[in-house]
């Protein structure tokens, strides 16, 4: 991973094993993505994912391990997509 990446393996695990750096690395991306006009993008293969937040947020969940937050999230979710009281028209 850290040879796709260009950075040495030193780099890569100082990085994104403390949470603070990988966040800031995380945004930084971003900011750079989000600069760029969306034919350049897409020319070199980024597609935005379609997924809302909460479920882009409930798989990173998923994937870290972290059982509460996943817990969480599946329950908003659900109570986004099925409302005790639903709006009467």
């Amino acid at each position: 991973m850290a040879a796709h990446a260009g950075v040495s393996e030193t780099v890569l695990l100082g990085h994104y094993v403390k949470p603070n750096l990988r966040d800031q690395s995380n945004r930084t991306y971003r900011s750079l993505l989000a600069s760029l006009p969306p034919e350049v993008a897409t020319r070199y293969g980024f597609a935005e994912d379609a997924r809302p937040k909460a479920q882009r947020e409930l798989e990173s969940a998923r994937v870290a391990g972290d059982r509460v937050r996943v817990a969480e999230l599946a329950k908003n979710l659900g109570e986004a997509k099925n409302p005790a009281n639903p709006p009467v028209e």
